[in-house]
This record gives structure tokens, sequence and C-alpha cells, in this order.
């Protein structure tokens, strides 16, 4: 490790590798409220081998609950999350405008899309992936937000998840004014980055974290 990253990253080294995490390959699939948080969060923790997928653009109602400002409207969501990575750390990472279907995909794939039926099709596609570690899920309504982690290769991993992915009109379906919130968004962003910490580090995480905001409660941990 070179003195200017040691200087740079010495709050943290006792706590990640961090010549590991900056060749960690992380694909981000969704960059809207959780997705563009998590990407610029773990490029600030020195991960960048980040590549970032979203074919969506950025709306004004985007701004109070994701990571973009008013420039970025119009702008792909990916393209918009790998300029705000530049503008923060000065580093580069792939961004992909389109969905991921069949995309390459890292150790590590960061997953925040906003349904359950691209969920399931995603993780359909991620289970069966050699070289995948770890998938970590990231999804909020309003002041609640759940991850999951899941290892591929673990069957009680792949068990709880595959419950997890219930037919898409078993979801209960919030009011547009009451979805999305910025401090849930990074509060998930933020428990997502810990976790692929964990996952590098070789320390234990837990397959499934329920978090409440209202009640600053932790429902559910396993």
């Amino acid at each position: 490790m070179d003195r200017s990253t040691a200087t740079r990253f010495r709050r943290q080294l006792d706590l990640v590798d961090q010549e590991r995490l900056a060749d960690l390959p992380v694909t981000v699939i969704g960059a809207g409220a959780i997705g563009s948080f998590a990407t610029l969060v773990l490029a600030k923790m020195g991960a960048h081998g980040l590549t970032v997928w979203d074919p969506d653009t950025v709306e004004t109602h985007n701004l109070p609950n994701q990571m973009f400002g008013e420039r970025a409207i119009g702008q792909n969501k990916a393209e918009a999350t790998a300029r705000l990575v530049e503008h923060f750390e000065g580093v580069e990472i792939d961004a992909r405008a389109e969905s991921f279907e069949d995309g390459e995909v890292g150790e590590v794939a960061v997953m925040a899309v906003d349904s359950i039926k691209a969920r399931r099709a995603i993780w359909e596609d991620l289970r069966v992936r050699p070289g995948l570690d770890v998938v970590v899920d990231g999804r909020m309504g309003a002041e609640v937000c759940e991850l999951y982690a899941v290892r591929p290769d673990r069957p009680d991993d792949v068990r709880l998840y595959g419950e997890s992915l219930h037919a898409a009109d078993e979801a209960q379906e919030a009011p547009c004014t009451a979805k999305s919130t910025i401090w849930c968004a990074g509060s998930a962003a933020s428990l997502m980055a810990s976790m692929v910490v964990k996952f590098l580090m070789g320390r234990p995480f837990p397959r499934r974290t329920t978090f409440d905001l209202r009640q600053t409660h932790l429902m559910t941990q396993q």
C-alpha cells in the first residue's frame, strides 16, 4: 500500500483490508435511492472496482431521496452516479446505462431495484453465476429498510432469500407520497456497505436484517 492510500484511509485501516477492497469487483444493480447512495458510500470506503447498472433517467421527484442534484435531471442514473463518484473520489467506475440482463458480475453483487419481479428475475440469473460469492439486496419503504445477504452456495441462505421473493401482488403497496426517504435510503446503503466489509474480512453477517427508523428499532435479524 502506498503512503497516500495509507494516509487517506488511516481511520479504517484496522477495520478494512484496503488493498483487497480497492480491487474487489462489485456490481451494483440499480442506481436509485439505495443504489446511488450505496455506490457512493462504497467508493468513499475505497471500493473502486465498481460497475453500476441502471437504464432510467433522473427526474425532479428523485432529488429529495437520491444522491443527485438538479444538474443531473435528464441524465442516466448510472452515468450520473459515476460522475458523483468521480467528483468525490477522483476515480472512474464503469457505468452501464441499461438494464442488467446477462451482464458481467463480480465477486459481490449489490441489488437495489424497486420491485419483487425485478429481484426475482435478477436472482434467477445471479444464483448460477460462477465466481459470485455474495448478493446483498436492499429494500425500503418510507422509513423501514430490509436487507438480505445471500451466499449462493449456501442452501439456507438461498431458501430464506427465495421465500422473500413472494409474488408481486402479495407485496403491500404504499401510496406514492410515502415510499422513499433519504434517511432510510442512506441507512440501507450504509448497512449494505458494512455487509460488504464483513464479507471481505471474513466476519459473520446476518442473512436478513429489518430496521424500523420510525421507532429506531431493529425488528428482525437472522
